[in-house]
């Protein structure tokens, strides 16, 4: 699943979660649509904040970079 697949199954708005990851709207729709990645410490806030594993959370990214 993809991030914004994971963000929506968390039922989290763009602003819910970049609130709750400590980032700016805009770092979501980047993260989102393939322009920027995640840190590494963010990594770890986005797994909780999504309720995923962090296979769950790339296997999509990495489906979408083939």
């Amino acid at each position: 699943m993809s991030f914004k697949g994971q963000r929506e199954a968390a039922k989290l708005s763009v602003i819910q979660a970049a609130d709750r990851i400590g980032v700016k709207r805009a770092t979501i729709y980047a993260w989102e649509n393939g322009s920027a990645f995640p840190r590494k410490e963010q990594l770890g806030t986005m797994l909780t904040v999504y309720g995923c594993d962090i296979s769950e959370l790339l296997s999509g990214e990495l489906e979408e970079g083939d």
